[in-house]
């Protein structure tokens, strides 16, 4: 017996789809993190005080301690394809905040189309399968009118 194959269009987009969940799945915590630095770099403008935090110098886990200087009310962002630009602590909170609502509703729409997509795999391969059984028992009524007209 054989099998029907799933056909090449269907299982094309679910995959697709996954991919653009993980980068979500992954951007969304980064988005949340730098938001959380750059409110705390603000708390500490707001109190006067410089932020002594350890920064990594290589992935081996060694660690140097870093005296950062708030004062001066900037601080740069990666925006991606190697480009970094300065912001005020405001500015640049406004910014994650937008950038972390935007990610998390097209998560979101992802998530609703990766579950539709599913949706629609399963109601085809239903189909495929009855369509399948239709014409196996098709054959075999057919193939037993001929023993019978014999």
């Amino acid at each position: 017996m054989t099998r029907t194959p799933r056909p090449v269009l269907l299982s094309y987009s679910p995959y697709n789809t996954n991919d653009i969940a993980a980068d979500f799945k992954q951007k969304i915590p980064e988005i949340e993190e730098s938001l959380a630095v750059v409110k705390k770099l603000k708390t500490k403008q707001d109190e006067q005080e410089a932020l002594v935090t350890r920064y990594s110098l290589s992935d081996a886990g060694v660690f140097a301690k870093a005296e950062i200087d708030t004062d001066s009310g900037l601080v740069g962002l990666w925006l991606g394809a190697n480009v970094m630009l300065e912001y005020t602590y405001e500015d640049a909170i406004e910014l994650l905040v937008s950038k972390e609502e935007k990610a998390k509703k097209e998560f979101e729409e992802v998530k609703d189309d990766l579950a539709f997509t599913r949706n629609q795999i399963i109601t085809a391969e239903v189909n495929i399968s009855r369509i399948y059984n239709w014409d196996v028992r098709r054959k075999r009524d057919a193939a037993g009118k001929k023993e019978a007209a014999r």
